[in-house]
């Protein structure tokens, strides 16, 4: 008997397979239970310690008292105390998953704590199996003396019948047991097995990611981060002197918050990602980190943007953030609000309470959202009750007749917009994501309730789809947002990142009246969006639509008399600026072009196309096209005031001077080639009266032009096609031409008829291989209420190529 006690024990030394511990040890994970917490040491223990709680179920084996027994045999009362001690064996259960690791000590410390993992599954698996293994060899027992009881009966015994059928049950019950006992092992070994499986599933998650991580960090083509203000830095080479080329992107989880893993998860989706690791930047005063790629290196995604080639975040946000801000952007799209700031109302107060309607106010701290720290209040003279004194607050009265739901609750509309800022710092794309949400009011509205459930918006579960005033209403939510995006960008409020392509997901918040007009209260930067694996039923923006852009385009926008054209993302990065003006008179007015074009930021555009191209070693390369009179003055200027700072080092009112020959080879120049544009490639031009435009292209050079032989002196009643047969016989005969014209009108005149000349030298094949027509443009000083003078020297420009 004590031998078969010490087979059901040897019997579990040697599990089946899937029980090896192959894999170092690590801390233990949090969730699997330090010795307090586990089962008794007892069962945890391995080899001989195991007896310890089967010796009992042996004693009772062995104890005289159960040979009389006539049903069951001596194993019967241990096998039912080895089925209860089952009961106190931990469960195989894993608590420890793989999760992605951004820092090469976070994937450290989740392998050793899944190693640590397996290791207990280890253990609980062996103790599991030594307990199944010991049910079965008590069964095995009970069988072997059922047959021995069948063997030994006498002759007497086996014709007593009751005898012999209890004998019978009892054999047939122990072979039942024994047979059970053997599936519940089998069942056991399984279960043991595939949770080993599956920890070893998320080892090996874990050791390939630790071995990407190796492989990215070796990587010698990432270059150093540097300031925006600073030219990147040369690409790293080989021995060869080749240049090193990154095998995969790589983006960087810093810590920032908002959305930055979640769009590392997205962009970890496709097959050409990998994480590069971070690591501690800094500590500040306050004890918060900061993260920053591994080495501080430039990756082509990090929510820390000073680490990325792609910024999460746009230049000039607070500016959409801040509500004081957003007045200064909204106009006349925003209702009349006043601020109280410290205490104080801050410029005008609002008016007298008996000179208002009874509509409720409203007092909204400016600095948070999502109806956190709304106020409501029945006179505007409660207002400065309700505000703390360290904070700014803006204070508006509720919108006249809103738009309500056919249940009479109060709703506004949650509108998703996504911009894009391009590398060339100026180009920007804005979407609009048509299926938003309505966050509506718990009760019914009306004026007289000062209550939050009836005043504030705050529950988002209807999609906007359904609503029967939002195809009327979306239009209006694009324009209002496109108009605010405009200014903000043509006053320099929003700021292109040179080299960088900038973007964010942000949400405008709209009310719609009884007449149809929307009104905008503010935008929510970094709004709180939901994955629909993450929650299939949430009430917020779907990001999974949002990520696919299933969006309408604006494709193009007004800034004060410029129309930018917004390229596709995935177009050729070649800068083009458009302008547009409609005059109702050519007079020739400097005033007027100053009032309407924002001649500094034209140029500041311009310069900063030259230099993306110059930093990236392509040929100089910009294209505008001017449509209109005034129009084209305000271009020149903007050319000659880019000419300035790509020489001086800024944006200035200087211009270089020269004549002919006299010009120093130092300085560079924008040489201007003009073409005219055909009626496909100008559809704007119906706004303009049906004149075709003129594509000015802009390319650097130092070459000189040949001296010519006098001016061309061209006035407002300057035939254009004589003008233009004059230049190309200039060219021919000297290869430069000079002319000279006062006013808008004719400076026009100049530009349009150097492209019709060009097309004339082209059509004989005079301009020669690798030549265009060029001019080189000179503007006198500006004077108040008086035209401007100008002149151009045109001649043949070489065209540069990329090597």
């Amino acid at each position: 008997m004590s031998a078969l006690g010490g087979a059901a024990v040897s019997s579990t030394a040697a599990p089946a397979t899937g029980l090896s511990a192959g894999y170092p040890l690590g801390s233990p994970p949090a969730a699997v239970p330090k010795d307090g917490g586990r089962a008794p040491p007892s069962v945890y223990a391995r080899g001989p310690a195991v007896r310890t709680p089967l010796a009992p179920a042996k004693a009772l084996a062995m104890d005289e008292n159960t040979a009389s027994l006539p049903s069951k045999g001596r194993a019967a009362a241990p096998l039912a105390d080895a089925a209860s001690l089952m009961k106190g064996v931990p469960a195989m259960d894993i608590f420890v998953q793989y999760e992605r690791a951004f820092s090469i000590q976070d994937a450290l410390d989740q392998h050793a704590a899944l190693a640590e993992q397996r290791e207990v599954l280890m253990e609980i698996g062996r103790n599991r199996l030594r307990v199944r293994q010991t049910q079965l060899s008590f069964a095995e027992l009970e069988v072997e003396e059922a047959l021995d009881s069948t063997r030994a009966m006498s002759a007497a015994a086996a014709s007593d019948v009751q005898r012999v059928m209890q004998t019978a049950s009892r054999v047939r019950a122990a072979v039942r047991d024994l047979r059970l006992a053997s599936r519940m092992r089998q069942t056991e070994q399984g279960v043991v097995n595939r949770h080993v499986a599956l920890a070893d599933a998320e080892i090996e998650k874990s050791r390939q990611e630790m071995t990407s991580m190796k492989e990215v960090i070796d990587d010698k083509s990432l270059v150093l981060a540097t300031d925006d203000s600073q030219p990147a830095p040369s690409t790293p080479v080989d021995a060869d002197g080749n240049q090193l080329q990154q095998r995969y992107k790589y983006c960087t989880n810093c810590k920032v918050g908002g959305h930055g893993q979640r769009f590392c998860d997205y962009f970890l989706e496709r097959p050409s990602w990998r994480i590069y690791p971070n690591q501690k930047w800094f500590e500040d005063e306050k004890g918060n980190e900061y993260h920053c790629p591994l080495g501080k290196k430039l990756v082509d995604f990090a929510d820390e943007s000073h680490f990325s080639r792609i910024a999460m975040y746009l230049k000039g946000r607070a500016w959409l953030e801040e509500k004081t801000k957003v007045l200064q952007l909204g106009g006349a799209l925003i209702p009349q609000t006043y601020i109280i700031e410290n205490g104080a109302w801050k410029g005008d107060a609002p008016p007298a309470d008996d000179q208002v309607s009874n509509m409720p106010w409203f007092v909204k701290e400016a600095d948070r959202n999502w109806g956190t720290s709304v106020h409501c209040c029945a006179r505007p003279s409660q207002c400065m009750s309700l505000a703390k004194l360290d904070a700014t607050y803006v204070v508006q009265q509720h919108v006249k007749d809103p738009l309500l739901m056919d249940d009479g609750r109060k709703v506004h509309i949650k509108f998703y917009v996504l911009l894009l800022g391009f590398e060339d710092g100026m180009r920007w794309n804005l979407y609009t994501f048509k299926d938003g949400y309505l966050s509506i009011s718990p009760n019914k509205w009306t004026p007289e309730d000062l209550s939050k459930d009836t005043q504030v918006t705050i529950i988002r579960s209807e999609r906007i789809g359904d609503w029967p005033a939002w195809p009327d209403a979306y239009p209006k939510c694009k324009a209002a947002t496109a108009k605010v995006i405009e200014k903000a960008v043509s006053e320099g409020k929003l700021e292109g990142r040179l080299g960088k392509l900038q973007f964010e997901i942000f949400s405008a918040d709209f009310m719609v009246d009884t007449r149809g007009d929307v009104w905008l209260f503010e935008f929510n930067m970094s709004p709180v969006l939901k994955d629909p694996k993450d929650a299939p039923k949430a009430g917020a923006g779907s990001i999974a639509s949002l990520k696919n852009l299933a969006s309408e385009h604006l494709s193009e926008c007004r800034l004060c008399g410029l129309k930018t054209v917004l390229a596709q993302l995935q177009q050729p990065s070649r800068p083009r600026v458009s302008m547009s003006h409609t005059s109702k008179s050519a007079e020739d007015s400097s005033r007027s072009s100053a009032l309407l074009f924002p001649v500094a930021k034209l140029s500041r555009d311009i310069e900063t196309q030259l230099r993306t191209q110059e930093f990236a070693g392509r040929p100089s390369d910009v294209a505008l096209e001017v449509f209109g009179t005034n129009a084209m003055q305000a271009v020149l200027q903007s050319v000659l005031a880019a000419e300035a700072a790509l020489n001086h080092g800024g944006v200035g009112e200087g211009q270089p001077t020269f004549t002919g020959a006299e010009m120093p080879r130092a300085q560079r120049r924008l040489a201007i080639v003009p073409r005219r544009l055909t009626e496909d490639e100008s559809p704007e031009a119906a706004a303009v009266g049906g004149r075709m435009g003129l594509e000015l292209r802009l390319r650097t050079t130092d070459s000189l032009p040949p001296a010519g032989k006098g001016e061309i002196k061209i006035a407002r009643t300057t035939n254009i096609g004589k003008l233009a047969g004059a230049i190309a016989n200039r060219i021919r005969e000297d290869g430069a031409a000079s002319v000279r014209g006062v006013g808008a009108v004719a400076l026009r005149h100049a530009v349009k008829a150097t492209a019709i000349a060009s097309g004339y030298l082209a059509e004989r094949d005079e301009l020669g291989t690798g030549f265009e027509l060029a001019a080189l443009a000179k503007l006198g000083d500006k004077v108040t209420g008086q035209p401007i003078e100008g002149s151009f020297v045109l001649y043949r420009l070489k065209v540069a190529t990329s090597d």
